[in-house]
């Protein structure tokens, strides 16, 4: 090793500097390195600390192996480095690094170290000692095992081979620092570790891990660290009040310039300590201060404010908030973000505690001058906020049901805002007065039930943390204006023309005052506006009328193939008050607004072809059966339903989604009633068995195109031959139905 590289690199320059001399924050130019020494909560701390970053500003390769593999140009964009590098970092990182480590008594991480072989089969060291039933003592003495505990702290901060060095001893650096050879000198050994030691921003000690965590959220100016959970912990089969005294022997042996750099860390932590609480408090502190100092009444509070300080520095406070879990986040009791794949949705799960908060920088709009145009404007009418909370999972549906939310301490009722999959959008109102004034932040709690862990629900889950909710987004905009994009929602395709034609319409003609109800993917485009239009729940009295004080949508956007999963009542308000003022032929944009031009209910011609042909051909007193999109073609006098949209089991009625726009009606009833029954053959897989067999014994095909086939009973109608080409794909899957069945019904035959 090299032993002459222990002073720090680039010691000139110097890291970007907030709110005190002690404060630095991690730039590009100038990143920070937490030094994981194994078996000290590394994994705790690390993934605590990956919280306080950008994901892409936090370098994701752990172990040397992995960097040996990568081009030193790739690692500037990083401003977090953790990992077992050792002190080596500096030769891949071409740049000043802040430093920091924590370190344990040597006796119980090498007990720690020891468990962890044990148990860990992908160790180097595990066959040994497994097939040779080592004891501690076997393993501190043997001449292969013992290096994994012989001063393995010190020899982590004196490890500084060159890239050069590590290439020429791969087989050594694929084991870790812990398979490295052991080179330097006790005496030199200490002097260097000592050395690095006291160049690191922060020295801490698992002993006094939640002082530890105070004291990085001190230092780099971060929302006080609460990790909820240790992480990566080995099983305690050795502990060491069972430790002999032979055994205690050999290991302190092994570990006397650990035991000796483990006293200097001490004394370097209380120095570090006591000058933050200094700093925070006035006062000063005792070495044996209590474990639990972050939790203080007065050091907790002293952080936050802190961190409210540096943070309205560097953050943008504003009247509008799209805070995604992806981003670092204040606030405490809350597990590790999860979904950082490509094309997934960052969230965080709330837990262990049944209560969780979040600090955001929401801005009163008499405070600092709005930046964004489209809500400068409309600060001074400002009278209160639209929160919306995206829930991806719940552990149960009771939690979710009991998630209720404060904001400084103002209750704020909640409602769903729309559903899908696992998903659920809340919404609620915020009050201004409970808007934090600036520079403090506004807090947040989410409150649920209870908490439980994966395990206790699956068994064959490995996962034991306690949680709650898994939240993705928090969303804050003052009420009454357009709200930006929220662009880490990913629900919009953004490849679809025919999407991105309805998305250009609306925003052209969108005012900030209307609501739009629409399918859940327009809830990134419009989510101050946005309404589900499946979910709508429009009372109308007996002539269809809708009551004045309703907030009812000024546009509503059609998808033609979801039509039938919108409330029959909202469908009777739409045809009764709104007219079509744009249509492709995927959706069909409906509006209040009069001054827009009408255009046709349908842009593409199959549908044109079949609702022309049912215009020309119905007669009073015809009943039909038909998608829900021709409504706005047919008069309503002549609609029964959907016969695809209310196909339900027998045994259950339809919901009230869809019910029969006169009565809820079964799907074979309404083909009996039915003078004309309309078949979408991009559906015909989810029609019955049922009401395909009434259609074709009943009733003749009279039309076909592309899209549809119309059936009738009026015998001046000519029938369609079998082989018409438009006709083929009808009966192709309604003859091999019939032909599963028969096959079916012999196969399940007692003598079969």
């Amino acid at each position: 090793m090299n032993a002459q590289s222990s002073a720090l690199p680039h010691q000139e320059r110097s890291p970007q500097v907030a709110h005190g001399s002690n404060a630095i924050i991690p730039t590009e130019d100038h990143p920070l390195y937490f030094l994981h020494i194994p078996k000290t909560a590394g994994t705790t701390l690390y993934n605590n600390m990956d919280d306080r970053f950008e994901v892409e500003h936090i370098c994701p390769n752990r172990f040397l192996p992995q960097l040996l593999k990568r081009h030193p140009e790739s690692f500037y964009q990083y401003r977090f480095f953790r990992g077992h590098f050792g002190y080596s970092l500096k030769n891949f990182v071409d740049r000043p690094i802040t430093y920091v480590t924590v370190l344990r008594d040597p006796i119980d991480r090498c007990i720690s170290q020891f468990n962890d072989v044990r148990r860990v089969s992908n160790n180097f060291l595990y066959k040994r000692v497994n097939e040779l039933k080592m004891t501690f003592e076997d393993f501190a003495r043997d001449p292969e095992t013992h290096i994994a505990i012989n001063n393995l702290q010190a020899r982590n901060l004196a490890f500084d081979w060159t890239v050069e060095q590590m290439d020429g001893n791969f087989n050594l650096i694929r084991r870790g620092i812990a398979g490295t050879a052991l080179g330097i000198p006790d005496d030199e050994l200490l002097d260097i570790a000592k050395e690095r030691l006291g160049q690191c921003s922060v020295v801490g000690l698992l002993e006094r891990f939640q002082d530890t965590t105070a004291l990085l959220s001190y230092r780099f100016c971060w929302y006080p660290i609460r990790p909820p959970r240790r992480l990566n912990q080995s099983a305690q089969q050795l502990r060491r009040e069972t430790l002999d005294k032979d055994t205690l022997e050999a290991v302190r042996e092994k570990n006397q310039v650990d035991e000796a750099l483990y006293r200097y860390a001490d004394q370097l932590f209380n120095e570090q300590f006591n000058q933050m609480v200094h700093d925070l408090s006035g006062c000063e502190a005792g070495p044996n201060h209590s474990q639990e100092q972050s939790d203080d009444p007065i050091l907790l509070p002293a952080l936050i404010q802190r961190y409210e300080r540096a943070d309205a520095q560097q953050s943008a406070f504003s009247t509008v908030l799209h805070h995604s879990m992806k981003h670092p986040s204040a606030g405490h009791h809350w597990h590790s973000r999860e979904g950082l794949e490509d094309h997934c949705t960052a969230f965080r799960w709330t837990g262990p505690d049944t209560t969780a908060t979040l600090h955001v920088p929401i801005l009163k709009p008499d405070t600092v001058e709005q930046p964004d145009s489209s809500t400068a404007s409309q600060d001074d009418s400002i009278q209160d906020y639209t929160i919306q909370i995206y829930v991806v999972r719940a552990i149960a549906p009771d939690v979710l049901e009991s998630l209720s939310l404060t904001a400084s301490s103002t209750p704020i009722p909640l409602t769903v805002l729309t559903q899908w999959e696992t998903n659920t959008v809340l919404q609620g109102t915020i009050p201004l007065n409970a808007i934090a004034q600036h520079p403090s932040l506004t807090p947040l709690t989410l409150t649920v039930n209870r908490t439980e862990s994966m395990q206790a629900i699956a068994p064959q889950n490995a996962d034991r943390r306690q949680v709650g909710v898994a939240i993705s987004h928090v969303c804050v905009f003052p009420s009454g204006v357009i709200s930006p994009e929220i662009s880490t929602l990913r629900l919009f395709p953004r490849d679809d023309e025919q999407w991105l034609a309805v998305k250009t319409f609306i925003e052209t003609h969108l005012k900030s005052n209307e609501a739009i109800a629409a399918p859940k993917e327009f809830l990134q485009l419009f989510p101050a506006q946005f309404q589900d239009i499946t979910r709508l729940q429009l009372p109308l009295d007996e002539n269809f009328a809708h009551p004045p004080n309703l907030h009812h949508p000024t546009w509503a956007i059609v998808a033609k193939h979801l039509a039938h999963e919108i409330p029959t009542p909202s469908l009777r308000w739409m045809m009764d008050t709104m007219q079509p003022v744009f249509s492709n032929p995927v959706f069909m944009v409906l509006s209040t607004r009069a001054e827009l031009d009408p255009v046709p209910y349908f842009a593409d011609d199959p549908w044109s072809e079949a609702a022309d042909f049912l215009s020309a051909n119905l007669q009073s007193g015809d009943r039909l059966a038909a998608p829900r999109e021709f409504l706005f073609r047919v008069p309503i006098a002549h609609f029964l339903g959907d016969p695809i949209a209310n196909c339900a089991p027998h045994d259950h009625p339809p919901s009230s989604s869809q019910a029969n726009l006169r009565e809820d009606i079964r799907p074979s009833d309404m083909i009996r009633t039915a003078n004309w029954v309309v078949i979408h053959k991009g559906f015909i897989r989810q029609c019955s068995d049922e009401v395909l067999d009434h259609v074709v014994a009943e009733l003749r095909p009279v039309f076909a195109n592309l899209v549809f086939v119309i059936f009738s009973r009026q015998t001046a109608q000519r029938r369609l031959p079998f082989w018409n080409r438009d006709l083929r794909a009808f009966w192709k899957v309604y003859l091999r139905r019939q032909w599963f069945r028969a096959i079916q019904w012999v196969t399940q035959r007692p003598n079969f």
